[in-house]
């Protein structure tokens, strides 16, 4: 019987080959690695790096029906901390090229991505529906989402939606709610509508919009705006222009979610730290910026702020 062909996928100087079952990538890896100097292996990683090529080999366990969001804290975790992968061009290759080797080469990109996205929402949709599995969750990158948006409202602007997971969640759980994402990045754009298409949500609309634009205030007024994961990615001289143009369009209530690091995590794109201090600060400047307000400051995988506007009377 011939074998089952591989699916590679290079970008830049590496290349990730999908092999599902355990013992054939076993097999595979010590194949490829017959004429290597180097050899590593982590929970979901084999990584080969030839003697005669600058080129890096990535086997990994996934395919369309397991690939996920999970994927993000797994190549960080993994190829990260093992100096596999050094910066945040490097990390966008090895998770650009893992998801895509996963399809066929005729299904296309396109289609890994969107199964990725279905599947992390099958597994967000029942972290939402039992609170318990949140705490089995662990530190998944699905679990820690799904704890953050426990917290959300239904009506609202989504700042960094990225692939629009909140969004279609809250759109399931009330269609008649006005909802938009928006997202400086085209690509993530793109990438939402075509999962909006696939889950048939219909009352998402979704704009390209920067966060420091002068003209942010245009996307609108809404009763919640959320910013999950945002503004760890922007320069510290930045963040006052993003926390003034939140509050121009927040209603009545603004939701912040930061990670919490011991150093600035430079594969994700950070730019600087956060902490339970730094966050609770920017609460008070809220509050004196508006005259009035509160908030509340949780630790939900990092910190989460929720800022309540003062009411407006008249």
């Amino acid at each position: 019987m011939p074998e089952t062909r591989q699916e590679a996928v290079r970008l830049g100087r590496l290349i990730a080959v999908s092999q599902p079952d355990d013992q054939k990538r076993k097999e595979l890896a010590t194949r490829l690695a017959g004429h290597s100097h180097h050899i590593l292996t982590t929970e979901h990683f084999s990584v080969i790096e030839p003697r005669s090529s600058s080129r890096t080999v990535i086997l990994h366990p996934f395919s369309l029906a397991t690939i996920d969001a999970n994927l993000f804290t797994m190549v960080e975790g993994e190829l990260g901390a093992a100096g596999v992968v050094t910066t945040a061009e490097e990390y966008d290759q090895a998770v650009i090229a893992v998801v895509t080797s996963t399809a066929q080469a005729a299904d296309g990109e396109r289609l890994a991505w969107r199964v990725l996205c279905l599947n992390t929402l099958t597994k967000l949709r029942s972290y939402l529906a039992d609170t318990s599995a949140l705490r089995v969750a662990g530190d998944a990158h699905i679990g820690q989402f799904a704890a953050i948006y426990q917290r959300v409202g239904s009506t609202l602007l989504d700042v960094g939606t990225s692939f629009g997971f909140l969004p279609i969640l809250l759109a399931e759980r009330d269609p008649t709610a006005t909802i938009v994402g928006c997202d400086l990045s085209s690509d993530a754009i793109t990438c939402a509508a075509d999962l909006l298409d696939a889950t048939d949500a219909s009352n998402i609309s979704l704009l390209q919009q920067d966060i420091l634009a002068p003209d942010f205030a245009t996307v609108g007024r809404f009763d919640t705006v959320t910013a999950i994961h945002v503004l760890e990615h922007l320069r510290e001289d930045e963040v006052p222009l993003a926390w003034t143009n939140l509050l121009s369009v927040t209603g009545q209530r603004l939701i912040i979610a930061v990670p919490f690091e011991p150093e600035v995590q430079p594969l994700y794109g950070h730019q600087q730290l956060f902490n339970p201090e730094t966050l609770t600060s920017w609460g008070q400047w809220c509050i004196e910026t508006l005259g009035g307000g509160q908030f509340r400051r949780e630790e939900v995988s990092g910190g989460l702020l929720v800022f309540d506007r003062p009411v407006e009377h008249g």
